[in-house]
């Protein structure tokens, strides 16, 4: 048994030093690289619970929102649970995430995702129809995840995710395939926790559809000649954003009552400067949460800053139903609210 435990402990650790390496060499890779991305919609933080601590949470969040933070979180505590988040998200527009977790043995959980973020119909107009032909277009975004989350030991738990992305703006498409990796140590001393993950790590994205495909004259000088040539425009191709979080929680207070947890995030992504997020959660009695964080800190130039969010939860009929809201602190498009609601069996 020892031995065992010792093997285990040895393979969570070259985890460990794997993927640290691997964000270090996505860190390398980033520079210069500002706004460069596509697939911006990853970004967009999952869950009030999480995104209301300042979004600090890859070693904290255990539950389903953990799909999208940090893989490696879920088989912590393995549980069986569902969960929908909606956020109302910048210029009227909507991102609905669903996750859903199923502990399939003591220490193995499997999870599914898929997020949408709808921007929603506009008229189609052109020089002859400035008030409309008629017809609408419309733009989405959309990725579904399957994870697989092993604890390696009581200590150590290790997941991964595939994922597949789809963007669409009217008649044009871009698929890509992506992978992400985390990884949570429990110290089992005043719940101290270390989190890691790297997320998106995958295809780029290439814009093809039949709004594309034009007619062309290969000389208009001359008579005769085909004037009619299909052709096919080729749009660039664009990365996927990568991001690489590495994240401490650990209690501040806690008795049979009550519960005090404090978090911190480091983030490095490949489109943008890194940053800090702090965050803290109160919980009373397992029933009633109050949350607020602070994220982008030493960024630079951010749109974001503090948030803030509570969470009820309740026992009913042998489940858990829980329900969570956030609010988050924009300066330029609006503020963003986010509600969710789970049930864990």
């Amino acid at each position: 048994m020892m031995k065992r435990k010792e093997f285990s402990l040895m393979k969570a650790k070259n985890i460990l030093l794997t993927l640290a390496f691997s964000g270090f060499s996505v860190m390398a890779m980033a520079q210069a690289k500002y706004g460069t991305s596509g697939a911006a919609f990853l970004g967009i933080g999952v869950g009030p619970d999480a995104v209301g601590m300042g979004s600090a949470v890859v070693a904290h969040k255990q539950d389903a929102s953990a799909l999208y933070w940090n893989p490696g979180a879920i088989s912590a505590r393995p549980k069986t649970e569902v969960a929908f988040s909606k956020t109302y998200w910048l210029v009227g527009t909507q991102y609905d995430w669903v996750g859903a977790t199923v502990a399939i043995s003591d220490g193995s959980v499997l999870g599914f995702q898929f997020a949408s973020l709808n921007y929603g119909d506009e008229d189609v107009t052109t020089v002859e129809n400035e008030n409309g032909t008629g017809e609408k277009w419309n733009a989405r975004d959309i990725y579904f995840g399957i994870t697989y989350s092993q604890a390696l030991t009581d200590q150590f738990s290790f997941g991964a995710t595939g994922k597949y992305i789809r963007s669409q703006i009217w008649h044009e498409t871009a698929n890509a395939v992506a992978v992400d990796f985390g990884l949570l140590y429990n110290s089992n001393w005043n719940g101290l926790k270390l989190g890691m993950s790297v997320a998106n790590f995958g295809s780029p994205l290439q814009y093809d559809g039949k709004d594309l495909t034009k007619v062309y004259d290969a000389d208009e000088t001359t008579s005769g000649n085909n004037g009619k040539i299909p052709v096919n425009y080729k749009t660039d191709a664009w990365d996927l954003p990568i991001f690489f979080r590495v994240g401490v929680a650990m209690d501040a207070y806690r008795d049979d009552m009550n519960a005090l947890v404090v978090t911190a995030d480091a983030m490095r992504p490949s489109n943008h400067n890194e940053s800090v997020n702090l965050g803290t959660e109160y919980v009373w009695n397992d029933m009633v949460s109050l949350r607020a964080g602070y994220k982008d800190l030493f960024r630079g130039e951010t749109d974001e800053g503090f948030a803030a969010g509570f969470g009820l939860a309740y026992p009913i009929m042998g489940y858990r139903l829980k329900f969570d809201g956030s609010y988050s602190q924009r300066e330029r498009f609006g503020d963003v609210m986010i509600y969710s609601v789970s049930i864990q069996f």
